[in-house]
């Protein structure tokens, strides 16, 4: 029967039932409360352990999680919405998490050394290159590494390294 209906009509009949608004009233206020757009995902740091989310169901309908309580979203989440009717819909939340792919030295600098040594960074090659005054003891020179956002560096910045060549 429903694929006799022309999609207009089919689309309004769902746009209309209070199922499907409650569908869509649930997933935006959840989205909007998380900054969220569909097809977004969570930056690699939020903690999906403490979302909460928010709820908006239509006036006699129930929830069976507590609104606005912090939930743990490292997993799916199953919500079900009881109508006053006594019908019922499961929705499942899903929180993907977006992981940064970008790896970058923007900046890399010796701490201590006087006058201050500036490096030479070859984003293509992975080279970065210094001239350091005569006598630096490159056993225990101290790198200050700038890094996009989210990455990591090993060794870490901050810590004294031995920086002789071994060839």
């Amino acid at each position: 029967m429903l694929e006799e209906l022309p999609r207009v009509y089919l689309a309004k009949l769902l746009e209309d039932n209070p199922i499907i608004k409650k569908v869509r009233n649930t997933v935006l206020n959840f989205r909007r409360l998380m900054k969220q757009k569909e097809g977004d995902k969570f930056a690699a740091k939020t903690n999906r352990k403490l979302l909460t989310p928010s709820i908006t169901l239509s006036p006699k309908a129930t929830v069976s999680s507590a609104n606005s309580v912090a939930e743990d979203f490292t997993n799916l989440v199953k919500y079900t919405v009881n109508a006053e009717d006594g019908t019922t819909q499961i929705y499942t939340v899903v929180v993907d998490v977006k992981f940064s792919s970008e790896k970058v030295i923007s900046a890399f600098k010796f701490s201590g050394l006087n006058p201050e040594v500036l490096s030479t960074i070859d984003q293509t090659t992975g080279n970065i290159t210094f001239t350091v005054p005569f006598g630096t003891n490159l056993k225990t020179l101290v790198p200050t590494i700038t890094l996009s956002n989210l990455a990591t560096v090993s060794p870490l910045s901050g810590v004294s390294q031995d920086f002789t060549c071994h060839f």
